[in-house]
């Protein structure tokens, strides 16, 4: 995980110390390189990363579900490398 993906989870982990009833999904996705069977591998990776992360964190892992969407639901056009770039990502969506 990146410097800033570590800041992001760190201020995750605040917010669900803040608030015990919280329940949150992560959902990762990636680009459209690569075949559908390992973006969706890679993806649900991404998304069990954070998962771990945050759980070593001291959350409870039953208030987080993860799965991973591989390239379906882009952000951006797959067509430039900053398009691709916004599309490897992870997404968190209260339950």
């Amino acid at each position: 995980m990146k410097t800033d993906g570590k800041t992001a989870v760190d201020e995750i982990t605040k917010v669900l110390k803040n608030d015990n009833s919280l329940k949150l999904a992560i959902n990762g996705y990636t680009d459209n390189s690569g075949n559908d069977a390992h973006n969706i591998q890679l993806s649900k990776d991404r998304a069990a990363a954070v998962l771990n992360a945050i759980t070593t964190s001291g959350i409870d892992k039953s208030r987080l579900s993860a799965e991973g969407f591989g390239s379906k639901s882009p952000i951006a056009d797959n067509g430039s490398e900053e398009g691709k770039a916004q599309n490897r990502r992870v997404e968190l969506v209260k339950k």
